[in-house]
């Protein structure tokens, strides 16, 4: 997949709450490791372990900066990263399912869907 392209959405999304985020380390460190392990883990418990915090503490302090739960902002880089790839490549959804960290496509169909509204195969197929 597309690194530099990777970098560069990267920079748009982390950009959202770069603001808010400066108000607590915890929060950058979060959005740090979302960005470097969004395609292996959806699973708020991993950043957690990884971060050397608690739940609850992770919680907290992403949604007073940004007003989103921890497990959105994870679901929406995925959804980002999945967009991009199938509109910008002719990658089979199994490859973009497998990339992102996804054990087959009809799983990654049903993430997709449940958070976009529509099927992969749709959002790349509309104008």
């Amino acid at each position: 997949m597309d690194q530099g392209a990777n970098a560069g959405r990267a920079g748009l999304i982390r950009s959202y709450v770069t603001a808010r985020a400066e108000a607590h380390p915890l929060v950058a460190a979060f959005w740090q490791a979302v960005e470097e392990d969004f395609t292996e883990t959806r699973t708020v418990g991993d950043y957690v372990r990884r971060l050397g915090t608690s739940r609850w503490a992770l919680d907290s302090v992403v949604r007073q900066a940004t007003g989103r739960t921890p497990k959105a902002h994870v679901d929406a880089r995925v959804i980002s990263e999945a967009k991009h790839l199938l509109l910008h490549s002719s990658v089979p959804a199994a490859s973009i399912a497998a990339h992102l960290g996804f054990t087959d496509r009809a799983t990654f169909g049903r993430f997709f869907r449940s958070r976009t509204g529509i099927t992969p195969a749709a959002f790349r197929a509309a104008p």
